[in-house]
């Protein structure tokens, strides 16, 4: 199975945005590493769906700011990578 590591886009509201992301990959035959729903396959090295938010930014609604948070993945997720000899950033 070739798998690639996508840069999907995100909204405001994420549980929304996740399963459009699942849907619309999955209606392109490309269903996210272990999401049974929309046709993924599971992995020994991942039991969730394979997503995760590197970067969510944002302005403030009030005070106009702009907010960035940044995080690395996780250790499930980062194994599943190595596993499948992709790389993160």
């Amino acid at each position: 199975m070739k798998s690639v590591l996508a840069d999907l886009p995100a909204a405001v509201n994420k549980s929304t945005t996740a399963i459009r992301n699942r849907l619309h990959m999955a209606s392109l035959g490309h269903s996210l590493v272990a999401d049974e729903v929309y046709g993924g396959h599971l992995v020994a090295a991942m039991n969730r769906q394979a997503l995760h938010a590197c970067r969510l930014a944002f302005v403030h609604p009030v005070s106009g700011g702009d907010h960035v948070f940044e995080a690395p993945p996780p250790k499930d997720f980062a194994g599943l990578l190595t596993n499948m000899g992709l790389s993160y950033n």
